[in-house]
């Protein structure tokens, strides 16, 4: 029923990629006589048709870590655990993995994916679970977390210069949640950021300060995670189990 895909790599250096598929199916006892047709389906949903007689060891990063997934669902387990499988990969081997995960979860297998890269987590999963120190601070849909975060959108305004004078002013006025002042740019946090970005423009026209950069974003996973623990990401840790209806899940 389950299929499992460490961080460390497992596989044999030196064997090819088609026999280390082939140990790994007997040590599963997926049947022998249709073994080969399954190593032959997973190597092609891999991308490696090409590469079945080439030694693992030979295999770029990214190729490796897309065969170490394929190997521990040889046997259509209903759920995989895949433990941060994009670690230590460039960009384009990361996307190469992001859609191979797709296509097993559209195979009704349920995923269940630790990460420490938010927007890995926002772009595969269904539900999102936080752990912090060993403790499950969080779980929901990306959707339902995002409301968790009381101060709404992110303003953040580049300046030659602040000055206390307007940080005191934009704290005194209750339509702003939060005012942090990183080297020279102004972090603002506000419920409506688009209703309020005239009126922080006034403020800053009126005395006489001159804008080099001006952003709006909607809260982040990130966002959440330091409203949830009140430090910032990467001491804890995050791991998205799943929940979608309807064929698999992730």
């Amino acid at each position: 029923m389950i299929g499992v895909c460490p961080q460390a790599g497992t596989l044999d250096l030196e064997l090819t990629a088609w026999d280390n598929l082939s140990f790994y199916g007997h040590l599963v006892d997926y049947p022998a006589e249709r073994l080969a047709e399954r190593i032959r389906e997973l190597l092609a949903s891999a991308g490696l048709e090409d590469r079945a007689m080439s030694r693992f060891g030979t295999f770029s990063g990214g190729m490796r870590r897309r065969l170490e997934i394929v190997r521990a669902f040889i046997h259509r387990p209903q759920v995989i655990f895949l433990d941060e499988p994009t670690i230590g990969l460039d960009p384009e081997a990361r996307h190469e993995v992001w859609e191979q995960i797709g296509s097993l979860n559209a195979e009704e297998t349920t995923v269940v994916l630790t990460t420490h890269y938010m927007e890995e987590a926002e772009r595969l999963c269904d539900r999102i679970a936080f752990i912090d120190d060993g403790r499950l601070i969080a779980l929901d849909t990306v959707e339902n977390h995002l409301r968790l975060v009381p101060s709404g959108d992110m303003i953040e305004i580049g300046f030659e210069e602040v000055t206390e004078e307007v940080l005191d002013r934009l704290r005194a006025d209750p339509r702003i949640g939060g005012v942090e002042l990183h080297g020279r740019t102004l972090a603002v946090r506000a419920q409506n950021g688009p209703r309020l970005l005239p009126v922080l423009i006034q403020i800053f026209e009126e005395m006489a300060l001159g804008t080099t950069s001006l952003s709006i974003r909607s809260p982040s996973l990130e966002d959440l995670f330091i409203y949830l623990t009140g430090r910032e990401f990467g001491h804890g840790r995050t791991v998205d189990p799943s929940d979608r209806s309807g064929g698999g899940r992730r």
